[in-house]
């Protein structure tokens, strides 16, 4: 049984378009809230500047259902003298073993040195090498050994030291009645909750990216043999925003395109076509049908590369007309279930690395089963959700 324009539309309008109302609400009650914050933490620590990059779901438009997350990049000013590197020898690590590096990291874990190195960032990754002999020396970075070690830049030391930094702003600005941390601290993002009476709670996700500008790498080729899209223009003005590093994994930086993504999203639906729309609605078939029980194995992220794919496998705006909707769906449903199945999915500004390569295989399996189980009669979840009228 196949997916149906009428359908997705009404799914559309019933359960992923956002109320106006609540979202303005909720930006009114945030961006003050991330004002307040980070000017605090610009005050205790003055490498970390005041004006983010927003990126993510809300700013893009890309949100489904309610304004309840929002992404927040802090930059982390570098002194000009640093140096991205990529097959360094640094031999620091842990005081301690961690069980499972995929959980929640414990900020009590010192670095120490080891004789033995650590091994080279994967594909995607990189380190930041500092002078600390600089002359003359950057003030901000006199003392280089909260975030430091070894002169390299620790992606573990400077989210801990963002991590008490933001637990002292709201402390500091009386803001514990209604701002919490969030105990996530594994991955790039950390996260305050916001509670306004009267409204829904609402995650800020804070990720602290590196001030550097950065062509893109020389090893990524960028845009794709034989690519019909993006446009030219649109190649120019991508590249031109270079690409920044992302404190991700405890020693290794990943080379991000936040700002490049950003770029690939502005006015990509100029041709009236349904990018976003079928975005959104792959969004939200994630959260309700393949990843309702199980961890969000497929992340947002990952269906945003998924789209960018679909882009460029599919480049004229022909194949983009509303009345497509269906079929888009339907291509970037097959796409998630192939890229479950392989375990694989490129990330698309850099195909070297797989954005599936620590998902927990059992839960991909139960994604491939649950997309299958979907595709061969989606009228029964669109009428368990009110979206179909039960057949009599």
């Amino acid at each position: 049984m196949s997916l149906k324009n009428e359908v997705l539309e009404t799914y559309f309008r019933n359960h992923v378009q956002m109320k106006c109302d609540e979202t303005k609400r909720s930006v009114e009650i945030v961006m003050p809230v991330i004002d307040k914050i980070l000017r605090e933490i610009k005050k205790k620590d003055s490498r970390f500047t005041v004006q983010p990059v927003y990126a993510g779901s809300h700013w893009q438009n890309l949100k489904v259902e309610r304004a309840d997350e929002f992404d927040v990049s802090v930059i982390l000013s570098l002194p000009e003298t640093s140096s991205r590197c990529s097959d360094p020898r640094r031999c620091f690590g842990f005081d301690r073993d961690v069980d499972d590096p995929l959980k929640s990291i414990p900020y009590d874990l010192q670095i120490i040195r080891r004789p033995r190195s650590l091994p080279s960032p994967p594909p995607g990754y990189c380190c930041w090498k500092l002078q600390e002999n600089e002359s003359p020396p950057v003030p901000s970075w006199s003392n280089l050994t909260n975030m430091t070690f070894d002169g390299y830049l620790v992606p573990f030391l400077v989210k801990k030291q963002f991590h008490g930094l933001l637990n002292e702003a709201i402390r500091d600005l009386n803001l514990q009645k209604t701002v919490s941390m969030r105990g996530r601290v594994n991955g790039p993002a950390l996260t305050i909750r916001i509670a306004q009476q009267g409204h829904f709670c609402i995650d800020v996700d804070f990720s602290v990216i590196t001030e550097a500008f950065l062509p893109f790498p020389s090893e990524i080729q960028w845009p794709h043999r034989n690519a019909k899209w993006p446009s030219l223009e649109k190649v120019v003005d991508i590249r031109g925003t270079g690409v920044q590093t992302v404190a991700k994994k405890n020693f290794d930086w990943i080379i991000s395109f936040v700002k490049a993504e950003k770029k690939l999203i502005e006015n990509i639906d100029s041709d009236g076509g349904c990018r976003k729309k079928s975005h959104r609605i792959m969004k939200k078939l994630n959260e309700d049908v393949w990843c309702d029980t199980t961890s969000r194995v497929i992340t947002s992220y990952c269906l945003k590369n998924i789209l960018f794919w679909e882009c460029e496998d599919s480049p004229s705006s022909e194949d983009w007309s509303v009345d497509k909707l269906c079929v888009r769906v339907t291509s970037m449903i097959e796409r998630v279930k192939n890229a479950a199945q392989v375990r694989r999915l490129p990330m698309y500004f850099n195909p070297a690395v797989n954005l599936l390569q620590d998902k927990d295989f059992r839960e991909l399996d139960i994604t491939v089963k649950k997309i299958n189980d979907f595709m061969k009669c989606p009228d029964k979840f669109f009428i368990k959700r009110g979206v179909l009228p039960i057949s009599k």
